[in-house]
């Protein structure tokens, strides 16, 4: 029988305190699978948790984000106001130019120098046709 074979027989009640908690957390079947994927090579390095989810943390910050609450991010990540900016620094940019383009763009209210012109030389042809009108009636 080679090792592999007798590994199918292992138990947790064969295990050392250290391998039986990890057996334990994970499952006998998992921990076999790790012992067959490690083979004794002692490089595996389980991260700590707030290492592993930096990629979500962040994206939910940058969801969070409306431009205007950093303080308030950084208060509830427990986060330093400097790491919220470097978090949201992309989506920043963004808003940012968002805001230009809005501000850029005339609203329905406004009228441009061109409407402007075209406005007074409306007004004068309808003035001179006007006048034409009254001349060709006297």
């Amino acid at each position: 029988m080679n090792d592999k074979e007798i590994l199918d027989l292992l138990t947790l009640d064969d295990l050392n305190d250290k391998n039986r908690e990890l057996a334990e957390a994970i499952g006998m079947d998992a921990f076999r699978k790790l012992l067959l994927w490690g083979d004794g090579t002692g490089a595996t390095y389980i991260p700590k948790i707030d290492r592993v989810v930096i990629p979500v943390r962040d994206e939910l910050i940058r969801r969070e984000f409306n431009g205007y609450n950093v303080y308030e991010l950084a208060k509830r990540w427990d986060r330093t106001d400097s790491t919220i900016r470097r978090i949201v620094r992309e989506k920043a940019s963004q808003l940012r130019e968002e805001r230009r383009r809005q501000l850029r763009a005339p609203s329905a209210k406004q009228i441009s120098f061109e409407d402007i012109q075209n406005e007074s030389l409306r007004k004068t042809l309808r003035n001179t046709s006007v006048e034409r009108d009254i001349k060709d009636k006297v």
